[in-house]
């Protein structure tokens, strides 16, 4: 079962707001675990994950601040499907949002319809592993 680990900060505004309102309408069914600042995310993400696969990390990066935290705790994000909405695509901005790897980078002004499109896929795509009962990804093949 998918699950979302959201990290918008209150003080993000109606962007905060309208992100998670479109999340919620979009995906009723999903659990959503919300988190209200980065520190209370790397508290989370930092504990072992039994299925990380099952998590969808989306975060929120309103300002460059918020972003160097992010990339402080990269470790951490490490092995997850992470998503960000950026606050401004600036060839800087996201340079160093890519130093996370993310999934896929939206920008934050836009509707989010792209971000929520994307998110449906990756769940359709955790639901044809579930259903086909594979539970890993698959393993790369060596070469000799």
């Amino acid at each position: 079962m998918t699950k979302f680990i959201l990290c918008i900060q209150d003080e993000s505004g109606t962007t905060g707001k309208r992100l998670l309102k479109s999340i919620r309408e979009q995906f009723p069914d999903i659990e959503i675990e919300h988190h209200n600042s980065v520190e209370d995310l790397q508290k989370r993400v930092c504990l072992p994950a039994y299925n990380k696969e099952s998590e969808i990390v989306i975060v929120l990066v309103d300002n460059s601040e918020r972003l160097e935290r992010l990339i402080e705790i990269k470790g951490c994000l490490a092995g997850r499907r992470l998503v960000l909405a950026l606050h401004e695509m600036s060839r800087e901005i996201l340079s160093r949002s890519l130093l996370l790897r993310p999934r896929y980078v939206s920008y934050g002004e836009s509707q989010f319809s792209d971000l929520l499109c994307v998110l449906e896929k990756m769940i359709n795509a955790s639901c044809r592993f579930e259903s086909a009962g594979i539970n890993e990804k698959p393993k790369a093949r060596e070469t000799s």
